[in-house]
């Protein structure tokens, strides 16, 4: 008695987030948050408590909801990723209390989420960023005197002949509290010439990338890699923090089908990209688009379309709401993804399963919120300028 816990879902927060909480009190209530406080009761009780118990110092609950409530407050359930939040807390006189440090979240599918697993007997090329000296970077020296910068380097790699198609790949994150976004671009020459793009971390995304059994992603022409790490809030408190982050590459025989990585977004400058300090969301002035034009996807022959499989979007600390939409012979079909309530912390790879057929478009819109800024913010690679960009994972390639 006198305690709850809570769980919610949502795209990052407490800000939208749909929550349960359930007491000895109360029983099992349905409630909603639309800012960082105390949640409010919903008036449509959607949940319904199954049982419960405790035993051994673990309190555990049953209960079930539809996937879809048809109500405002609620968030539905389906094939796609939620952020999966937990709270536990004191049941006061007055209802449930702040829960202060007892919270944490998790990136799950509720509905279904497939499971890979890398096979035996793959190759392994390690990738790792270092100083200028080599060795880690050290953070407190290469900025001492910048609070928002970057590292770029160039490692050659030997991917072997007989392993030539990624399977899989970690993202090794040290320096967690200043690393931003941290980019691997794989290059044909041996000193980072010829580079394309082959993924990029952002902060709260997946560590541990495993690709669907019958596709690999290829990656025997390449013969260097170039990283590159974009750091904020750097200065004084960045002294005596080295950095190590780096990538993984699982290598082995070629898949049935060719995989890579696209994107649609803004080059991020101050031409693309410019929002007036005291801009709320919401607003014309808030609002920036990207289009990927039909002559985009000209390469798709006529008869045959490619499928988006995972999608990530993503913008810095001002970003609010993202909707990347789907249009096909001038019509808007069902958007593809859609962040209401975007969140920088937690910029994570949904599950997509989308077609894109020869002559289709996509548009992206960026809205963002700068009431709190007192100079204009542009685009750029720095944390406090701004991006708009969808990253894919597709195939055949």
């Amino acid at each position: 008695e006198g305690v709850f816990i809570a769980v919610g879902i949502s795209d990052g927060g407490m800000t939208g987030a749909d929550i349960l909480t359930f007491s000895r009190e109360d029983g099992l209530q349905d409630h909603f948050s639309s800012t960082f406080a105390k949640p409010t009761l919903d008036e449509q009780q959607d949940a319904i408590l199954l049982g419960g118990g405790a035993a051994d110092g673990t309190t555990f609950v049953r209960f079930q909801r539809p996937l879809r409530t048809c109500d405002a407050n609620d968030r539905d359930v389906g094939n796609f990723t939620v952020t999966l939040l937990w709270a536990m807390g004191k049941r006061g006189v007055s209802g449930i209390e702040y829960h202060g440090s007892h919270r944490d979240s998790i990136i799950v599918n509720l509905a279904w989420s497939p499971s890979y697993e890398l096979g035996d007997g793959l190759a392994r090329t390690s990738i790792f960023i270092h100083g200028s000296s080599g060795g880690s970077v050290d953070l407190g020296q290469e900025f001492k005197h910048s609070l928002d910068s970057h590292v770029t380097v160039c490692n050659e790699i030997q991917i072997p002949n007989d392993s030539q198609h990624v399977h899989g790949f970690d993202v090794v994150v040290d320096a967690e509290r200043f690393l931003h976004h941290f980019m691997l671009y794989l290059c044909t020459s041996k000193r980072c010439g010829g580079c394309t793009m082959f993924y990029s971390y952002a902060r709260g995304g997946e560590r541990d990338i495993v690709l669907p059994d019958d596709i690999s992603i290829p990656v025997g022409q390449y013969h260097s890699a170039k990283l590159v790490a974009h750091y904020n809030s750097l200065g004084q408190s960045a002294h005596g923090t080295t950095d190590k982050s780096g990538y993984v590459l699982h290598t082995g025989k070629a898949r049935r089908v060719e995989g890579a990585f696209g994107g649609v977004g803004l080059l991020p400058t101050s031409s693309t990209t410019s929002i007036p300090a005291g801009t709320a969301a919401g607003t014309n002035a808030s609002r920036v688009f990207a289009y990927a034009q039909p002559d985009c996807f000209s390469w798709i022959k006529e008869d045959s379309e490619i499928t988006l499989l995972y999608g990530r979007l993503h913008t810095h600390l001002h970003g609010r709401r993202v909707i990347a939409e789907h249009i096909r012979d001038g019509a808007y079909l069902s958007p593809i993804m859609n962040r209401p309530h975007y969140d920088y912390n937690y910029q994570t790879y949904y599950p997509l399963y989308r077609t894109i057929r020869h002559g289709d478009a996509l548009r992206l819109t960026c809205e963002y919120d700068t009431t709190g800024e007192t100079t204009t913010t542009h685009g750029g690679q720095q944390t406090q300028d701004e991006m708009c960009i969808l990253l894919y994972l597709y195939y055949p390639a």
